[in-house]
């Protein structure tokens, strides 16, 4: 097993080397446009808005979409200008207040390029702004009449800044406690979602000297030598495991002095999951050796598979954003879901570290699996 592991360590410090490095690189590189562009709080998606009413009501409506920065608004009056902006992907949206809005008979009008995330959000938010604005207008006219055909004498102008007042302070107010470390969810999401997802290139890839092996006959020769088949498996498995921990504690430590990433007071426990999840990869590794037939094979099918892991584990986007049920549940089949989501929990929002356990277990059992079908395909032809 040692003479073995020594070999594995001598190839790859010649000649693969660079793929941790890469891969190192690609996913801090990645944390720090994702996470710190994005959590900073200055990004802001871009909205057009073409204002041609010009009124009070249409700048009561814009003031409305800019109160929490969600969008950056951004006004004209030149509609070709709104639409091209959104034709080029400068912004997601325009959205188009003619002239009348002021006076109720107008209709809203959003012209958009493709249908995003934002873009639902952001057409609650005109549709409720709008409906607010418009009502109290009417409300306020309504009553001011009221009160004149009783001989009283009140302006549409103050009831509606009355409405406007009652609402900015209202009677019953609702407060909440923040979980811990809410600011830097994005960070931490994005950080934890690349060390697992370049990691797994890493260990699946050195786990394919197996399948050179057997394209060139060593692996056979090895299997009817004295060698013990168990020595010639360990040796392999544990060269690949522990390049893939030196890729996941160097990507934790750079996240802590880079980003000031803080791991809390169990970073053992993080480590301790995270090596879970690149045994689980690893055995993985073990099977898709056994099971591709060339290089060509295996290099055309594992980038296919592990992004598609990773994107259904949650590894590249919340998993809150998802709706769709079956999606859902295929992303729980992925070890990634299970290591993402109970780092999250404990590291991100100060869960006690039981909430390890079950996941612990279940990406124990995936490793038992995959390295029970791995060791299955490679021992077929061995007696």
């Amino acid at each position: 097993m040692f003479n073995v592991l020594k070999c594995r360590l001598k190839l790859y410090l010649k000649k693969d080397y660079l793929i941790m490095v890469v891969m190192l690189g690609m996913g801090i590189l990645l944390t720090y446009i994702f996470g710190m562009a994005f959590s900073s709080g200055g990004y802001a998606p871009k909205a057009m808005v073409v204002d041609l009413d010009q009124s009070a009501q249409s700048e009561a409506l814009i003031a409305s979409l800019n109160d929490n920065h969600q969008f950056k608004i951004q006004v004209t009056e030149d509609r070709s200008e709104a639409e091209n902006e959104v034709e080029q992907s400068w912004a997601f949206i325009a959205l188009v207040i003619p002239e009348g809005f002021s006076q109720g008979d107008a209709k809203l009008e959003l012209v958009k390029v493709h249908d995003v995330m934002e873009t639902w959000a952001f057409s609650q938010k005109v549709s409720n702004g709008a409906n607010q604005i418009i009502g109290d207008q009417s409300f306020a006219k309504e009553l001011s009449d009221a009160v004149k055909e009783i001989g009283g004498d009140v302006s549409e102008d103050s009831i509606t800044t009355m409405l406007s007042a009652a609402r900015d302070n209202p009677a019953v107010q609702v407060s909440y406690e923040k979980d811990k470390g809410g600011n830097l969810t994005t960070l931490m999401h994005n950080l934890i979602g690349f060390i697992l997802f370049f990691s797994t290139f890493t260990v699946v890839f050195v786990a394919a000297y197996i399948l050179e092996d057997k394209m060139d006959g060593t692996w056979d020769r090895l299997m009817v030598s004295p060698t013990k088949r168990t020595a010639v498996l360990a040796g392999n498995l544990i060269f690949a495991f522990l390049m893939g921990m030196v890729q996941v504690v160097a990507m934790v430590l750079l996240g802590q002095y880079l980003f000031g990433v803080q791991w809390g007071d169990h970073i053992g426990l993080v480590i301790g999951m995270l090596s879970l999840f690149i045994l689980c990869l690893t055995c993985f590794g073990l099977f898709m050796a056994g099971a591709c037939k060339s290089m060509s094979q295996l290099s055309s099918i594992v980038p296919m598979v592990l992004t598609g892991a990773a994107m259904l584990g949650g590894c590249m986007w919340p998993l809150e954003i998802i709706t769709f049920k079956p999606i859902i549940y295929l992303g729980k089949c992925m070890p990634h879901y299970w290591a993402l989501t109970s780092l999250e929990k404990m590291v991100l929002w100060g869960r006690d570290p039981g909430v390890l356990l079950v996941p612990a277990l279940i990406l124990a059992g995936m490793s038992i699996g995959w390295f029970a079908l791995g060791l299955w395909r490679l021992n077929k032809n061995y007696k």
